[in-house]
């Protein structure tokens, strides 16, 4: 079985130059003590553990656009998936290359044994349980853990946080996260990013380049709420014409059950019916009672994906590897993923990395992961297949 190649090179090298800046930006007292983003970002959540954090392990979700230009929908600071690859590997080679990367970060941030933690209620458990085996195995001090069982959290051990504040029955430890700020979680970097006012600011605290290539990376976004108080005139043209298939509505909040996955998450170009549906959607009221957009929604940008039919197919006719779903705990529709694609194939390509805060290096794994589905709006459905790649 061969591993399937992804030519994101390039824009995972953009990542690594702009993402450290782009973290400092975020969590900078410019940001923070800024008279509107320090209420509409969650700076007043609790943090996990005693900040700051010593590292981040995060996914970026890119699309690969029509254009062949790679922007990023999804910027998440407690991803699952990493266990995923390393069991779906279809080599040890790659597999203990992996497994190092790992080990090798946590011991460079000082620590000697890695905790993945997750709540009493939680969907990755099992993944976690299978990723802190293989680590064990490949020589590093790793466990898996529920966190509400944690009373004490020793200075020589560091959480890899796999768990939201809806997730866990009690506060955690004092101790060391990845990641103990919450804020980083929320959508709002998205419009944070794009907001006109704060052009200079960021181009002055990142540089100009790195702030443009942010800009062209991360899809155009706006608050709700300001449009809503503003009014703008392609705002209220978009009720009407074919560009409102262009946008797609997303929650912000950290702390919530539609702070992650697709529960917070509507596309316009899903939305059908009347011009007052679409009106309801533009101010913050979902299409169905499945989802739901919380207090401070943003507007953003669709970014259509390329059509990974080839990846689909080759990993529906056990060409590539898929992940097993049932493996890791999750239901799956096998008529559907083993089946050639009928329909146009949306891709998510998840890319990983781990970023020392103190050093500000950041190692990037050779292997990611896409989520792959026959819809606009891509993400772990049932319907949906997973599948390891290289990164060339």
């Amino acid at each position: 079985m061969e591993l399937p190649c992804v030519n994101c090179r390039g824009f995972v090298q953009g990542l690594c130059k702009t993402l450290p800046e782009m973290l400092r930006y975020v969590l900078s007292d410019t940001v923070r003590q800024h008279p509107y983003w320090k209420e509409f970002l969650p700076f007043k959540v609790r943090n996990y553990g005693t900040p700051p954090s010593p590292g981040y392990i995060f996914r970026v979700d890119g699309i690969c656009g029509q254009d062949g230009w790679f922007q990023f929908s999804e910027l998440d600071f407690s991803p699952p998936g990493l266990g995923q690859i390393a069991m779906t590997l279809p080599s040890d080679r790659m597999r203990e290359g992996m497994l190092n990367q790992i080990g090798e970060f946590v011991h460079s941030l000082g620590f000697k044994r890695l905790l993945i933690g997750t709540g009493s209620k939680t969907t990755v458990s099992s993944e976690n349980s299978l990723l802190a085996q293989a680590l064990q195995q490949n020589g590093l001090a790793a466990e898996a853990v529920n966190i509400d069982r944690l009373r004490v959290l020793h200075s020589d051990c560091v959480v890899f946080r796999l768990f939201y504040r809806s997730e866990i029955s009690r506060e955690p430890p004092d101790g060391s996260f990845m990641t103990s700020e919450p804020v980083l979680e929320s959508k709002g970097i998205f419009a944070l990013v794009h907001d006109p006012q704060m052009r200079s600011v960021m181009n002055n605290l990142l540089g100009t380049p790195q702030a443009d290539y942010l800009r062209r990376t991360m899809p155009e976004s706006y608050p709700l709420t300001s449009l809503q108080s503003n009014l703008p005139d392609w705002f209220l043209e978009m009720v009407t014409q074919k560009h409102f298939a262009d946008w797609l509505v997303k929650a912000t909040e950290v702390e919530t059950d539609f702070s992650w996955g697709a529960r917070g998450v509507a596309l316009g170009c899903m939305v059908k019916g009347t011009t007052k549906r679409r009106r309801m959607f533009l101010f913050g009221i979902p299409p169905t009672t499945s989802k739901n957009f919380g207090l401070q929604p943003i507007l953003q940008r669709f970014c259509q994906s390329q059509d990974f039919r080839w990846l689909w197919n080759g990993a529906a006719d056990g060409t590539f590897p898929m992940v097993d779903a049932q493996r890791f705990g999750r239901t799956q529709d096998r008529t559907i993923v083993t089946a050639p694609a009928s329909r146009a194939v949306t891709a998510k390509i998840g890319l990983y990395f781990l970023l020392n805060a103190k050093s500000g290096e950041i190692i990037t794994p050779e292997f990611g992961l896409a989520t792959l589905r026959q819809s606009p709006l891509c993400h772990g459905a049932t319907d949906a297949m997973k599948v390891p790649f290289q990164i060339v």
